[in-house]
């Protein structure tokens, strides 16, 4: 499976890493990719949603599922 999310807080090089190495280490992803300057976080694997988020929130920052066609953001997580 594939996923799309949108991250907020991060700011830096170091705020990218922080965030692929905490999705890194959530069981069952194979690969994931941070795009600082879009703020977007795709992930591929076998994982929860909630693994996921809950990962992202206790690195410390934000995180949604992305939103397609404009619509607003589900429901946002922060540690």
């Amino acid at each position: 499976m594939k996923k799309k999310y949108t991250v907020t807080g991060m700011s830096c090089a170091a705020c990218q890493a922080r965030v692929e190495g905490a999705v890194s280490g959530v069981p069952g992803v194979e690969a994931c990719n941070v795009n600082l300057l879009a703020s977007s976080l795709d992930v591929v694997g076998e994982f929860s949603d909630e693994e996921i988020k809950s990962a992202v929130a206790l690195a410390g920052y934000g995180i949604s599922e992305a939103c397609d066609g404009g619509e607003l953001p589900k429901k946002e997580l922060r540690a």
